[in-house]
């Protein structure tokens, strides 16, 4: 008999039923609530984990970056820079003066 009442949607007409739609419907606003806010989650997770890589990622860019200039900087460096390509500069052989 309820099975039946249920299939036929005959028991939302029920007196006890109706007097608690404002009730069921206020939980069932707050399951959609709590449905979205678990995806929204998840988004924002995978977002944040997304970032996390990148700066990783980055982080590992810029040292090796740094190692770069460094090394690029370095007199003997410029110096043989200065004589691969054939530029015609030559080295000081007085030092600078402090005004």
């Amino acid at each position: 008999m309820i099975l039946k009442d249920i299939i036929s949607g005959s028991f939302l007409s029920e007196e006890r039923v109706t007097k608690r739609m404002p009730a069921i419907l206020y939980i069932v606003f707050l399951m959609i609530l709590y449905i979205f806010n678990i995806f929204d989650t998840q988004k924002r997770y995978r977002e944040i984990l997304a970032v996390e890589r990148d700066i990783a990622r980055l982080k590992v860019t810029a040292t090796t970056t740094e190692t770069q200039r460094v090394s690029m900087t370095r007199y003997a460096s410029i110096r043989e820079m200065v004589q691969q390509r054939g530029l015609p500069l030559v080295e000081s052989t007085t030092p600078p003066k402090q005004l």
